[in-house]
């Protein structure tokens, strides 16, 4: 048998228990609370501590409901907060994704232009390779990229 199912619901009951509180006045009257009675003051006293109370004790079912709902508004801004951070983190994504790719077609147009500029270009085809190089610059820029 597995200790777990009895150990959690102890720790759980441990950890609602409330401490006691000591109070304490140091000769220079000083006055100082802690969990632990201190060894050096005989004169220590704990502190009477009263449990903390339900969440919506003493509300009325109006007060109840308007706390509910503040709750489930809560929640929905968030979770519209995290879409939105999500969609801007894929927009992010996909410019990043059409920047390098844009970078790569510029970097090919280049290297084509090198590699046939040996074999001989006429003028007409150098200017078709710079309006290509212009439009593929006009993109990275209008994207955002450079």
């Amino acid at each position: 048998m597995r200790p777990w199912p009895l150990l959690i619901p102890a720790l759980l009951a441990c950890a609602a228990a409330p401490g006691e509180v000591y109070r304490w006045q140091t000769p220079d009257g000083v006055t100082h609370y802690g969990e632990r009675r201190p060894g050096d003051a005989g004169d220590a006293v704990a502190v009477p501590m009263a449990p903390a109370p339900a969440p919506g004790a003493g509300l009325s079912a109006d007060e109840r409901a308007l706390l509910k709902d503040a709750d489930r508004r809560a929640e929905r801004e968030q979770r519209a907060r995290d879409a939105a951070a999500a969609t801007a983190a894929r927009t992010e994504a996909s410019r990043a994704r059409r920047c390098a790719q844009l970078a790569e077609r510029r970097h090919q147009a280049d290297a084509d232009f090198d590699r046939k500029r040996t074999e001989g270009y006429t003028l007409k085809q150098e200017h078709a390779h710079q309006r290509r190089v212009e439009g593929l610059d006009r993109e990275l820029r209008a994207d955002g990229c450079r």
